[in-house]
């Protein structure tokens, strides 16, 4: 797998104790994001210093657990957004990559953020989670950038200064949300989001519940038809787990978001895109912009 760019990774390897974090960001610009996603999970030994600057990855239980996959599985996934909301942001935004401020909100444990070190300097990238367990396992790991732990229910972001930004992502996050929670998170984006930015985001379609009430024992508890209905009739259906409440409310669980409720609570911004990922059919890829 790595014997192709092995004379680069080499001379990445020998050279990082005298690189700066920018020069060492440039040196990955000849090598595949599927190959830099494969550095983090498979760690190859011959590359020892290398493998010192890169962020370790957490246990294979704390991936699986929070996103039911792990290891290569789960870098397909992450690759597989990254690759289609860059080629949207490349398409659309008004700055490159190398000058854009850069938000992963809902980021857990960094999974999007590392591969993102490959395009936007490390300064520019911000990552944003209301669990402190996600804030915790991000400094144990020494991830690069800057990393706040959020509100459950968002106001504003946690961010020092200036909060707007390029480029925003937000995948697996508004598939989580109740529907107090997501209405306020798509009205600070909005907000957070600069002309010519770009926000790319996941909802799950109405087909999620007859997914989830037949393969997961867990969700046969869930009423099928009402949550069919809700979706249908208001745009939006939320099944929460058993948390605790955040002012009164259940913020997490299982939902869905019709795409014409998505752009109703997102006026200012423009649809320009809609994809999906084979990794993930349950996951709709959103793509928003501020003209």
């Amino acid at each position: 797998m790595f014997h192709q760019f092995h004379k680069t990774l080499s001379g990445i390897d020998g050279r990082i104790g005298s690189m700066s974090t920018e020069e060492i960001q440039r040196k990955f610009e000849d090598i595949p994001l599927e190959i830099f996603g494969k550095l983090m999970i498979e760690r190859p030994q011959e590359y020892p210093n290398l493998m010192k600057w890169l962020p370790p990855m957490p246990s294979v239980k704390v991936q699986e657990s929070w996103t039911g996959n792990s290891g290569n599985e789960l870098m397909r996934q992450s690759v597989s957004f990254i690759r289609i909301a860059l080629s949207k942001f490349n398409e659309i935004a008004c700055v490159p990559p190398d000058k854009a401020r850069v938000l992963d909100f809902g980021c857990g444990w960094g999974r999007l953020i590392r591969l993102l070190y490959k395009y936007f300097p490390v300064e520019n990238i911000y990552g944003v989670d209301p669990w402190t367990k996600s804030i915790d396992l991000c400094r144990e790991a020494r991830l690069y950038g800057n990393i706040f732990l959020s509100d459950y229910l968002p106001v504003k972001l946690p961010v020092p200064g200036d909060a707007m930004f390029d480029f925003i992502i937000a995948f697996s996050v508004f598939s989580h949300l109740s529907e107090r929670a997501a209405g306020m998170a798509l009205d600070l984006l909005c907000r957070s989001l600069k002309p010519g930015g770009v926000l790319v985001l996941t909802i799950r379609p109405r087909e999620y519940w007859a997914f989830i009430h037949d393969q997961t024992p867990f969700f046969r508890s869930i009423d099928l038809d009402r949550k069919l209905s809700d979706h249908d009739d208001k745009g939006f259906a939320f099944f929460p787990h058993v948390r605790e409440k955040v002012d009164g409310d259940i913020t997490y669980g299982e939902a869905s978001m019709s795409l014409e409720y998505l752009v109703k609570k997102c006026p200012g911004l423009r649809l320009s895109g809609i994809e999906w990922s084979g990794t993930d059919p349950m996951q709709i890829i959103v793509i928003l912009s501020r003209i």
